[in-house]
């Protein structure tokens, strides 16, 4: 609330997962003179679309909500030159694509702050994943059940279970 009181109009980068919905939500409630713009983007046939989600946190919000296509073969790369020291990783893609989409979506929905959920996956534990079937073998051994777990772990992480558990050992022997 008190980040959202300076302003008239701000911009929602909504991806439509968990930590910018409950940001998005905050906003509803913050003042009623507030005008929010969210926005989402994706990519065509990418692995995920979570326009969906965006969709119902937008419309719970109350908010104008727009959709921009990237194609990943159009990213112009050369913006990432201009990314200064940091102390979190930059996802290049994503940063490459939004300065050119605010910079569109400014002209028509002039804004004085951007708000979005960056930062929320490692605060709400989505980061620590990984780390479950290591967890698993460090309390129950290697019982039944830890093959699934990393079957599942794999599915989460874009990975083979092979090698969810073989970093499980890894980490056991070598951490």
């Amino acid at each position: 609330h008190t980040l959202a009181a300076g302003h008239d109009s701000v911009l929602m980068r909504l991806s439509g997962g968990l930590d910018s919905s409950v940001i998005s939500g905050c906003l509803r409630q913050s003042h009623a003179s507030i005008k929010v713009t969210s926005y989402a983007y994706f990519v065509a046939n990418g692995r995920s679309d979570e326009r969906r989600w965006a969709r119902l946190a937008a419309d719970y919000a109350g908010s104008e909500h727009l959709e921009f296509a990237m194609d990943p073969s159009s990213t112009n790369l050369e913006t990432l030159s201009l990314v200064g020291p940091t102390a979190t990783p930059v996802w290049a893609y994503a940063y490459a694509g939004r300065e050119a989409t605010e910079r569109e979506i400014s002209e028509s929905h002039p804004y004085t702050g951007i708000f979005c959920g960056d930062g929320g996956d490692s605060s709400f534990g989505a980061e620590c994943i990984s780390s479950a079937v290591f967890c698993f073998k460090r309390h129950n051994g290697f019982s039944r059940g830890i093959v699934q777990l990393a079957a599942r772990v794999a599915l989460r992480t874009n990975s083979l279970a092979w090698t969810v558990l073989g970093r499980s050992i890894y980490w056991r022997v070598f951490a």
